[in-house]
């Protein structure tokens, strides 16, 4: 990633284990989906930690 300033004069800081939306905005859903969608992120996040990740992962069941 690039911004245009002179290199190493700035850092990028990211993390899997928090997110940060730069809005306001929500969505009701059930919570039978919510935990799907908990789940599905979980063992996502998982298998690009171990190494193990392929696209399959990413394909429905």
């Amino acid at each position: 990633m690039e911004c245009g300033c002179k290199p190493g004069s700035n850092r990028l800081s990211a993390s899997q284990e928090h997110v940060h939306a730069d809005m306001d905005a929500a969505v009701t859903i059930s919570t039978e989906l919510a935990l799907a969608a908990r789940l599905h992120a979980e063992h996502l996040a998982c298998s690009l930690r171990d190494g193990s990740y392929t696209p399959e992962v990413l394909r429905p069941r």
